[in-house]
């Protein structure tokens, strides 16, 4: 019985439902640009603030959609709320701790919802970056998923990282999400 409460307690506090994959989102601009988004909420939606430079947002999912309002964290981070609603969303999660695997559905060069996976190899200042997978343009924006479901970060660019001998890798790259708890109550 505390159980099925906390399920619908949950559910009605917007924790996703299902798969991470059905709360990542493909999002297209007026100019014919292409960026990733995660569903965070009936109508919100998580992606990179500099996919929202510009041209203004036309579809999710290639169904008619268009920005009502914005907030950024100032770490290229950018909660927007939209026309659409979404059947399910995910819960955005603390900031993770190096070693966390993560997952991201991005739509890298056009594919869609290309699946990843990665890990966090380590913090440096503000920056977090992740190892293990690659990404590219469209991918700006992807969620990044912990093991419970929740997004715990957004795909804002890559790092090449050299060593020695010339060795060089490329990584997920993106900052921490700071959005404050003002932010989220007053855009929800």
């Amino acid at each position: 019985m505390r159980a099925a409460l906390l399920l619908i307690l949950l559910t009605l506090a917007g924790c996703a439902e299902g798969h991470p994959r059905d709360n990542a989102l493909r999002i297209t601009f007026s100019g014919g640009g292409l960026c990733s988004a995660t569903a965070v909420g009936p109508h919100l939606i998580l992606s990179a603030e500099h996919c929202f430079k510009g041209d203004r947002l036309v579809t999710i999912n290639g169904e008619p959609a268009y920005a009502l309002r914005l907030v950024k964290d100032g770490n290229d981070h950018v909660l927007v709320r939209v026309s659409k609603r979404f059947k399910s969303w995910a819960r955005i999660g603390s900031n993770p701790e190096p070693g966390t695997h993560v997952q991201m559905w991005g739509n890298a060069l056009g594919l869609s919802f290309a699946y990843r996976e990665a890990y966090v190899s380590v913090y440096k200042d503000e920056d977090i970056l992740y190892a293990g997978s690659d990404t590219a343009p469209g991918d700006s924006g992807s969620g990044l998923f912990a093991p419970d479901g929740s997004v715990v970060g957004v795909v804002t660019g890559t790092k090449s990282v050299v060593f020695k001998n010339g060795s060089a890798f490329t990584l997920l790259w993106t900052m921490r999400l700071k959005f404050s708890a003002d932010q989220l109550r007053d855009i929800r």
